[in-house]
This record gives structure tokens, sequence and C-alpha cells, in this order.
């Protein structure tokens, strides 16, 4: 490969990591095709090889959990979708990263974690109460069609692997804690900052009954498309400078966003926005977990 075409492939992979907002369909004309076979076996012909039948995420663009990435098989990035109404994601969340308020207008989604600890909020409609889950590997919720949801990388604890760094009052066999005489001792700064250190990635699979789901997210989408004074007038403030709130609102990205300050503030080597540390996602150690 040519000097000058190897800067054009990489500027291309860097503007693909850092830009993807939505999916792009990879082949439009096999999408054509598909829709216009009359049999399963027609379609099945036009389905070349068994290359068209698999869809790797880990060698997706947006596979990150700097801070995350929702990666997506649907019609459009996996052909062999198109016409079969499901999208499967894989959702990355790095240490404290959040999926923000978003809703998906055709499709109902199903979360299952398979990694990590994650909290996701769901409003169904007005006039219901929020609905608030904890997802640890196994744990599934449901986001009906049109609801209003985020969820959140909340992690802040070693996984088991990791209880070997932890001193062995603290993984020792289990005690009998209805009887305060067995109570571990409390843990000292040192310790608790140990602790911190293993907040980690959390990882969920998303299962869609649409191969066109779309994603809307609540806040770019309001701030960066209605007139200002209407937006003044539904947050009850005629003074509020919506184009600052909506220079402030983080890019839709790969759709993962840094989470709240708070839980950067306590995962050893993150620093929340505003804090003087220069550490941030992008220069903190890598915890890709990637086969």
């Amino acid at each position: 490969m040519s000097p000058f075409s190897f800067v054009n492939v990489l500027t291309l992979a860097l503007l693909a990591v850092t830009t993807v907002a939505v999916d792009r369909t990879v082949n439009p004309s096999l999408n054509a095709k598909l829709k216009l076979d009359t049999t399963s076996i027609d379609r099945h012909s036009d389905l070349l090889n068994d290359l068209s039948w698999r869809f790797d995420f880990n060698e997706q663009p947006n596979y990150s959990f700097k801070p995350g990435g929702v990666i997506n098989a649907n019609a459009a990035t996996f052909p062999a979708l198109t016409g079969l109404g499901m999208t499967l994601a894989v959702l990355n969340l790095g240490p404290c990263a959040m999926l923000p308020p978003h809703f998906h207008p055709r499709a109902t989604n199903l979360v299952v974690a398979v990694q990590g600890e994650t909290d996701s909020f769901m409003v169904g409609e007005n006039g219901v109460d929020m609905v608030k889950q904890r997802l640890t590997p196994g744990v599934m919720t449901i986001f009906p069609k049109g609801s209003l949801h985020m969820m959140a990388n909340t992690g802040m604890f070693p996984s088991l692997s990791d209880l070997g760094k932890v001193p062995s009052r603290l993984s020792s066999s289990p005690r009998n804690l209805a009887n305060p005489r067995d109570a571990p001792p409390p843990l000292d700064s040192s310790l608790t900052s140990l602790l911190y250190q293993g907040c980690t990635n959390a990882q969920l699979i998303s299962a869609l009954d649409s191969e066109d789901t779309g994603t809307t997210n609540i806040f770019n989408s309001a701030t960066r498309n209605f007139p200002s004074e209407y937006l003044q007038a539904a947050f009850g403030d005629s003074g509020l400078d919506i184009a600052a709130l909506a220079k402030n609102i983080p890019e839709v990205g790969t759709g993962s966003i840094p989470g709240s300050a708070e839980c950067q503030r306590k995962c050893v080597g993150l620093s929340a926005p505003g804090d003087a540390s220069p550490t941030t996602f992008a220069t903190m150690p890598s915890q890709d977990t990637r086969p």
C-alpha cells in the first residue's frame, strides 16, 4: 500500500471512531436485492457466502470502552438482517460511562447484562413512575417502544478475579453479620482507595424487534433543533442560554458518554468535568475486554 493510501485509510478509520453517530448502510445494493427477493431461496442466493452470514462485533470501528460504544448489528450494518425485523447490539460502557436519555421510535428493547454493574432508568410516558433496575450479569430489563430510558455503569468495586489484590480481611470466609462481633473492621482510606480502583467496564446485550430501530437522544435533538424561545418557555427560564446549553451537551458520538462527576471522582484514574487533573478517558489505561 502506498504511503498516500495508508494515510487515507488511517484518516477514514479515525473519523469512523470519532464521528460515528448513526449507522451507515454498508451495502445498499444488497439491501435492495434482499427486499425484492420473492422466496427465501432467492434470498439465500443473494447472500453469496458464509461471510455474508457473519457479523463480528469486535471488529466494528466504534467498539470501545473509552468511554464506550453502541455496536449495532442491523439491516444497515449487517445486510443479512434485511427483512428479518431484528437488531442485536453490544453496549460497552467504560468506567462511569453512560448512555444518555434516549428512546427508540420503532422498537421495543430487551437488555441483559453480561459484565459489570449497570443502573437503568426508564419512563414510559407522562403520569407513570420511573422504573429503575440494577443490571448485573444475567439480569434483564425491558424498554418498551418509545419509552425514555438511560443506563449508567455504576460498578465501583473489584470483580472476583481482583479480590486477590484486597487484604485478606476483606476476602476471608463469610461472616455472620447479624452478630456485630463478626462484622469486619471499618476500612481505612487506603483500603477504600484500593476498592475504588476496581471501577470496571460494563457490557450488555440489547435485542430489538426492528432492523431499523432509530435512536433519538433527547437533549441533543431538542437543544440543537427547536427554536430557543420555545425551549426557554419549556424550561421555565426566559433567560436560559440555549446555545451555551447545547454546546455543553456531549455529541452522540459512539452512543456512550462520560457519566456522573461523582462516579468519576471516586474511580481512581478518572477526572470529572471541571477537575484540575488532566487525566481523562482518553488517557486512562485501557480495559478493553474483547477476545
